[in-house]
């Protein structure tokens, strides 16, 4: 089995050495390599060779593919090529995180280093839980969202598809936050928060509508 790890960046190399120790435990895969659309090379991290999807002759049953991209929009449109394309997604856990055998993850999940997703969670396709966040009990979590580092969902919090949540986001129990919306790093959620907007503050507020979806601006 080979691990395609999708878009040669940043969010890749962390998906990389996360595979390696995984790959040192459990021996998933026989080789790890990136795909991607923009990258010119023929090797990114670590040697991992780089490939076209559309180029790439590998067959299909002996592929499973993870995605690195950094924002919910962009995770879902790769996640609509490649399923839409027949390809099988890779769920890839941590060997340091913990996930309750009551916990429900979708295909292309990945839980990385210290995090944990505890009783009863729902975690839909394509979801990114970051280092050290805690899913709580009886969460859910829509498909292609992204949970970042140190972010706390209490138990009964709902999270619409798509959504960002940034460093440190606090999120109180038995609340939800719409789809396709941003909350800014360090917010504390205390109350309802609606679609498709960017919410900022403690406590958490919306100021604007989620208009472009970037979540990183290069302010260069």
């Amino acid at each position: 089995m080979i691990l395609g790890i999708y878009c040669a960046g940043n969010l890749g190399k962390v998906f990389y050495d996360l595979a390696v120790r995984i790959n040192a435990v459990q021996r998933r895969w026989e080789k790890i390599v990136f795909l991607d659309d923009v990258y010119e090379g023929a090797s990114f991290y670590d040697g991992a060779e780089v490939h076209r999807l559309s180029a790439w002759k590998a067959p299909k049953e002996n592929i499973e593919i993870v995605i690195a991209n950094g924002t919910p929009r962009g995770r879902k449109a790769i996640y609509n090529r490649v399923v839409g394309e027949g390809y099988r997604l890779a769920t890839l856990i941590s060997p340091t995180a913990i996930v309750s055998p009551s916990a429900r993850l979708g295909a292309g999940v990945v839980v990385l280093d210290y995090a944990a997703v505890l009783a009863d969670a729902v975690v839909e396709d394509n979801v990114l839980v970051s280092v050290y966040s805690v899913v709580g009990h009886d969460v859910f979590v829509g498909a292609h969202s992204d949970i970042q580092t140190n972010t706390i969902l209490g138990g009964n919090v709902h999270i619409g598809e798509g959504t960002f949540l940034g460093l440190s986001v606090t999120v109180k129990e038995k609340l939800s936050i719409g789809g396709d919306t941003i909350v800014g790093m360090g917010a504390v959620v205390s109350r309802e928060i609606g679609d498709g907007v960017i919410a900022v503050g403690d406590p958490a507020r919306a100021v604007r509508r989620n208009e472009d979806g970037v979540i990183f601006r290069d302010h260069s």
